[in-house]
């Protein structure tokens, strides 16, 4: 039954995807476009499969998770990105991207506590 609803809601992720739209701040680092550096990393990566700005889809919104965590928390929130794991927002787990390097993941979770 589990694994119906992670398949479930994995799909529905899916079709969801699209733009970002939230509220960011601008102690992220952003390009010269203006983009954050962090959003063009995570819109090439699977990341809005599972999560949104403000929306719980899968795993929790951007503004949830910034809301949670501080920007002492980067290192392990970027070491999370890049391992994986579950038991900090249920027993979902997230996938480990093990091909993102410790500076991107780390741009990605400063992008991600910009939408508190």
């Amino acid at each position: 039954m589990k694994k119906t609803l992670l398949i479930i809601a994995l799909s529905i992720g899916v079709a969801a995807c699209g733009s970002q739209s939230g509220k960011t701040d601008a102690s992220a680092q952003s390009t010269a476009g203006g983009q954050f550096k962090g959003e063009g990393l995570m819109a090439s990566s699977d990341c809005n499969t599972c999560h949104k700005p403000d929306v719980k889809l899968v795993g929790p919104s951007f503004k949830d998770i910034a809301n949670k965590y501080s920007d002492g928390d980067i290192d392990k929130l970027a070491d999370k990105v890049m391992q994986g794991g579950s038991g900090s927002w249920g027993d979902v787990p997230m996938a480990a991207h093990p091909a993102i390097s410790k500076e991107d993941a780390k741009e990605m979770v400063k992008f991600i506590l910009s939408h508190k």
